[in-house]
């Protein structure tokens, strides 16, 4: 069964990586408080354009209040809100995630602490994101900016966790992404996550 994922906020980033996630198979499920992007997320898709291509893709996407109808709890939740949201954001979400789920700090490892006091230091991954440079620049728009890191030589997305006893990189060679358990998806160097095996 393929992992249920969710994002906390679906700003810039949340949009950026939930489009390309979407795109690569994945149908994370996007949860966001702003009422016109959720709609037009439901009515239009969701639409990620500039320096990488431009393309639309449909998404699950839920208002704040229609998330108490989940009944399948999620394996990843990223949280992507803004720092002052972080708390209360992961305290909402907590509920539906599974027993063996984890959260995404998708805050460039600011707010790590702090999810972790509440989801459990075992059940947070910190993720860094070098110069990706995105921007919503409307409801359900999402542009980047800035060129593929790994053309110019370095890894945009690092994830590392107390759980597993090394970080991955976009660039981690396929014979070395299993750790402890962990195995990177099929499509890493697009998607660029990891998701541990159930126990």
């Amino acid at each position: 069964m393929a992992a249920r994922i969710a994002f906390m906020g679906t700003g810039a980033i949340g949009s950026y990586l939930g489009a390309y996630m979407t795109r690569a198979g994945y149908a994370p499920v996007l949860i966001d408080p702003w009422p016109e992007h959720v709609d037009a997320m439901k009515t239009r898709g969701l639409r990620a354009s500039g320096s990488q291509g431009d393309f639309t893709v449909p998404v699950e996407a839920l208002h704040l209040t229609e998330v108490q109808a989940v009944r399948e709890p999620f394996d990843i939740v990223f949280i992507a809100m803004k720092s002052y949201d972080t708390e209360w954001a992961a305290h909402f979400i907590k509920r539906y995630l599974a027993p063996t789920g984890f959260m995404v700090c998708a805050q460039n490892s600011i707010n790590d602490e702090t999810i972790a006091r509440i989801a459990g230091y075992e059940r947070t991954v910190g993720l860094i994101m070098s110069s990706i440079t995105v921007h919503l620049v409307g409801p359900g728009h999402v542009v980047r900016g800035a060129g593929a890191g790994r053309d110019r030589g370095y890894d945009v997305f690092r994830a590392a966790s107390r759980r597993w006893s090394r970080c991955w990189t976009a660039s981690t060679p396929p014979a070395s992404r299993r750790i402890s358990g962990a195995s990177a998806g099929p499509s890493w160097r697009r998607t660029v996550w990891a998701t541990p095996s159930r126990r």
